[in-house]
């Protein structure tokens, strides 16, 4: 409606599960360790994430997950969680290093 652009970012991690599992305690880990109660680790649904959408969309999270786990924390570790980071960042730079090259402004933004 305001005659911009818009570009959007999906990160996403191969192998990764839906919430609080590994891959977000990990990033998590790498983020701020002081912030991950790794004595709490439980695992919840494990299935992918594609047989539980229909139910996750009609209940709810809580419904489908009680503990709210899609996935399993279990074996999470801050040095995984900083190569996912260090992956997702590269992955990042080179989109907006697309959408620059796109549109011939940097990060694509109006000038």
């Amino acid at each position: 409606a305001e005659s911009r652009d818009a570009h959007a970012w999906s990160w996403s991690v191969a192998g990764g599960d839906a919430h609080a599992g590994r891959t977000e305690t990990s990033l998590m880990c790498a983020i701020d360790a002081s912030v991950v109660r790794f004595d709490r680790a439980a695992s919840g649904r494990t299935e992918p994430l594609a047989d539980l959408l229909d139910d996750l969309r009609a209940r709810g999270v809580r419904a489908v997950a009680p503990n709210g786990v899609l996935g399993d924390p279990r074996g999470a570790s801050c040095d995984e969680g900083e190569m996912m980071l260090e992956g997702l960042v590269a992955a990042l730079v080179d989109r907006l290093a697309e959408v620059a090259d796109a549109t011939g402004r940097p990060g694509g933004q109006p000038v």
